[in-house]
């Protein structure tokens, strides 16, 4: 608080700073902890956990992703028959998928048999992603309030934000 008050801010300032930088923090290690649901069915679930366990091609320190992945599943197919995992897992699930080829309307691999099961697996995989992504588009909008306020700037008023953004030009 000193170290703001001593940069110019006045105390009303420093105080929305400070409210603000709280409300990133609680919200980060919500965003962290977070596990989001798919909307797979068990069959599909297979499918990936098959996958990423025997085809998933890896270089690198990409193996660790596989093994990350595999224990995630397995907790969560253990604690309820369900996919509900953290964000990194399904990045992850969704890059390894990614990796996946084909002809015609069969994927090069065994595991995913057809390009429909494909399709709906991505499809599922995708509206966890978008889930993620807005998850993440809130964040930023917190870091940008508690950076605005480090700065003495209001970021509500868009008044203020005119005249600074008039400033820039």
């Amino acid at each position: 608080m000193e170290k703001l008050q001593k940069e110019g801010l006045t105390e009303l300032q420093t105080k929305a700073f400070e409210e603000a930088q709280k409300e990133l923090e609680v919200a980060n290690e919500e965003y962290l902890k977070k596990k989001y649901l798919a909307t797979l069915s068990i069959k599909e679930i297979e499918m990936v956990k098959k996958y990423i366990a025997t085809e998933a091609p890896w270089k690198y320190t990409e193996c660790l992703g596989i093994k990350a992945i595999e224990e995630d599943i397995n907790k969560s197919l253990k604690a309820n028959k369900k996919l509900f995992l953290p964000a990194t897992a399904y990045e992850a699930i969704y890059f390894y998928l990614s990796k996946i080829e084909g002809k015609g309307d069969k994927p090069n691999v065994i595991s995913i048999p057809s390009i429909d099961d494909y399709i709906s697996i991505l499809k599922s995989i995708n509206q966890v992603r978008n889930a993620i992504s807005n998850d993440s588009d809130e964040l930023k909008r917190l870091e940008f309030r508690v950076a605005s306020f480090a700065e003495g700037i209001d970021p509500d008023n868009e008044e203020e934000n005119k005249a600074i953004m008039a400033e820039e030009d």
